[in-house]
């Protein structure tokens, strides 16, 4: 009987080892691949040798300690690298993050990035990539960090990017989107940036955007919204910087805009079609320091209370 229960650890840890290798064995085939996509004019990547097995060592990989073998990050920013992203990172299913910043990669962004579950930091911003934005990010759940600015990224956002719920920093900036502002943007209550300046978006201001309640940046300046600027965004007690300048936007501001925004830094508000008095109640944001308010059709004087704001750039 214990010669029964030996033979089955024995099967147990050869499988394991087999199983070990495997994936090893897979995140350097998919890194070698991911290579190939690539023109490496400065040679960043001259370490990573289809001969050298110890992948784990290769410049802007790392490994997990815990899962020994598999790539947890892949971070080659500034590297002058050209080409395009292979769909074989799809295949580092441990990977956390994967920062390709500031290089000058082409092609669309792959739709296998969604396999990545373990996915943290997606830092791809720019580039010049085109193309839509996959419908499979929306498959990365543990997403913190997405960037994808400075693209020529086209298509309306993904409704399904209000599914990545763990997601605080959100970057779509300088693209060419179109459409309005998802909806399901409401649903990611982790929010803390978001950031659509400069793209071709146009609609109104979606009242969801009320639930990102620990919101500190939102920048949808440069697009083509229209509508009125709605009162809730005055309410948003933890906001920093609200930017919704160069859009479309008419009517007045609340009288009490600046009643509940204690923390405010900065205030784009500029080239719109805005109307009315300009509110006294902006004084009571004393922290703030940048007050955009021009090119609109206001009425009136400035406030002198708001003159009391020290410092205050206009």
């Amino acid at each position: 009987m214990a010669s029964v229960y030996l033979c089955l650890l024995l099967f147990a840890v050869l499988q394991a080892s087999s199983s070990l290798l495997r994936s090893e064995s897979s995140d350097r085939e998919a890194l070698l691949t991911f290579k190939e996509g690539l023109f490496d004019t400065s040679g960043s990547l001259s370490s990573w040798n289809s001969t050298d097995t110890n992948f784990c060592q290769w410049a802007g990989v790392t490994c997990s300690i815990r899962h020994p073998g598999r790539v947890v990050s892949l971070s080659l920013p500034s590297r002058g690298l050209a080409g395009s992203i292979s769909p074989a990172v799809g295949n580092l299913t441990f990977l956390r993050t994967l920062d390709l910043r500031s290089n000058m990669l082409s092609g669309e962004v792959p739709r296998t990035i969604g396999r990545l579950h373990r996915l943290r930091q997606l830092v791809i911003q720019n580039n010049s990539l085109h193309g839509e934005i996959p419908q499979e990010l929306g498959n990365c759940s543990n997403l913190v960090d997405m960037n994808l600015a400075a693209n020529q990224l086209q298509g309306r956002i993904p409704d399904v990017l209000g599914s990545v719920s763990r997601l605080q920093y959100l970057y779509l900036t300088y693209n060419n989107l179109v459409g309005g502002v998802p909806a399901s943007i409401g649903n990611l209550s982790s929010l803390v940036l978001l950031s659509f300046y400069q793209n071709n978006l146009e609609g109104t201001i979606p009242e969801v955007l009320s639930h990102l309640v620990h919101l500190q940046i939102i920048q949808v300046a440069r697009n083509n919204l229209s509508g009125t600027i709605p009162p809730f965004l005055f309410n948003m007690s933890s906001l920093q910087i609200l930017g919704f300048g160069s859009n479309k936007l008419q009517g007045s501001l609340p009288p009490d805009a600046g009643a509940n925004l204690p923390v405010l830094k900065e205030l784009h508000l500029g080239n719109n079609h805005l109307s009315g008095m300009v509110p006294s109640s902006l004084a009571n944001a004393t922290n703030i320091e940048l007050l955009s308010l021009a090119r609109n059709s206001f009425q009136g004087r400035v406030p002198r209370e708001i003159g009391t704001l020290c410092p205050l750039r206009v």
